[in-house]
């Protein structure tokens, strides 16, 4: 039929991409593998925050609304009976059409909580549970006990969060990091003490700030330059809600906004590369205990959704310039995706499963541990061991 039509015209495109390329629906074009394919849906708008299962389409999030969505599609037959955005692919699930395009906001068959932008659930009474907020509420920030250990619901095993009825500037109404991606930048760097490279959000505030500590930092793999250029961008919704970092979002443990940093060339990084992420307004000893909670995890290659991410290292407390933002800080030694994630959730216990976000789907919150090899290890014994090797590395 129309779908083995289809199938055979990409399976084709697919081959003809050279090698280190992959195949992007949308443009029909061959990107480098690292570089996520372009996006073809973006977020539904507030007014219309359900996104229809059977065709993409932005609905009312009550009952009209989801009466409202078309019956079917095309995708019938076979395994392939999940309808990607574009309207025309069929895969096996959620996390097949992720592999071949991107999307922003919600998936189908969930509905974007006003009480918290940035997370999806599959109606209102689902909202609450994620959002830990009522309907008619918004959420301000996580509760945490004096230690800055994030409060952990017994029912849900999502964090708990402080809410109030009307949004301001200390109740923004968005989940941790929402609002604060980076916008794309490029900028040749030289390996050099003091060097930055930082990038801005959509309001001009900075989201990510990237400084050499050292001189000779790093250099090209082929000996060939001692300038580089470095991107900063985001990363779309549909990498983070069905790659390695799915079960970590679907739980709430994600604390900042998921970036990727790549050069233009291969690099050896040799010391010294300090990268400063926005967590909480807040500073001092709040903020040192809040981020002592936080490490960093990494995907080498955001566009593998079945790679598992590695602990880069635990944080040790920043403030950016604007001298309120507390910041996650620390050095690494290989660019590519990276997320803030709060120890205190635990992504395998998470008990709420609901329809749209299954195993099936690319997020299964059961079998996740919080480090790569399935290897649990205690964090406190992370965050002394990071923070004495981030300090031994800043005295050298």
């Amino acid at each position: 039929g129309n779908q083995t039509l289809i199938d055979s015209y990409k399976s084709k495109r697919e081959s003809a991409c050279e090698t280190g390329k992959h195949f992007c629906d949308k443009g029909g074009t061959c990107v480098p593998d690292k570089t996520p394919c372009p996006t073809v849906k973006r977020d539904c708008p507030a007014a219309k925050p359900l996104r229809c299962l059977s065709d993409w389409s932005c609905q009312t999030g009550d009952a009209a609304g989801a009466a409202a969505c078309p019956d079917g599609n095309h995708c019938t037959s076979g395994a392939k009976q999940t309808l990607c955005p574009d309207g025309l692919t069929c895969a096996v699930n959620k996390k097949g059409c992720a592999k071949l395009m991107s999307w922003e906001g919600c998936p189908a068959g969930m509905q974007a909580c006003a009480q918290m932008d940035g997370v999806c659930a599959a109606n209102a009474t689902m909202c609450e549970k994620r959002t830990g907020c009522a309907t008619g509420s918004f959420f301000c920030r996580h509760k945490r006990d004096a230690d800055g250990n994030l409060e952990i619901d017994a029912g849900t095993k999502f964090p708990v969060a402080v809410c109030e009825a009307a949004t301001s500037s200390t109740c923004t109404g968005k989940k941790p990091g929402k609002g604060r991606e980076p916008e794309s930048v490029v900028k040749e760097m030289r390996a050099s003490k003091g060097e930055k490279l930082q990038a801005t959000d959509s309001s001009g505030r900075l989201a990510v700030v990237i400084e050499m500590l050292m001189a000779n930092a790093f250099t090209a793999a082929d000996g060939s330059s001692t300038a580089v250029n470095f991107t900063i961008g985001s990363v779309a919704d549909s990498i983070v809600q069905n790659g390695g970092l799915g079960s970590y979002y679907a739980s709430g443990a994600i604390m900042s906004a998921v970036l990727v940093i790549e050069p233009s060339q291969e690099v050896v990084v040799n010391d010294g590369f300090l990268i400063q992420l926005p967590i909480e307004t807040v500073g001092g000893e709040e903020c040192a205990k809040i981020v002592a909670n936080i490490a960093i995890l990494t995907i080498h290659d955001v566009n593998d959704l079945d790679a598992s991410p590695e602990i880069v290292a635990v944080c040790t407390a920043g403030t950016m310039a604007d001298g309120t933002t507390c910041t996650c800080n620390v050095n690494v030694t290989a660019f590519s995706a990276f997320a803030a994630v709060d120890y205190s959730v635990d992504p395998s216990q998470q008990l709420v499963v609901e329809s749209g976000n299954t195993a099936a789907d690319g997020v299964d919150a059961t079998t996740t541990t919080p480090f790569s090899a399935g290897v649990h290890i205690n964090p406190l014994w992370w965050i002394t061991l990071g923070s004495f090797l981030l300090a031994l590395t800043i005295s050298r």
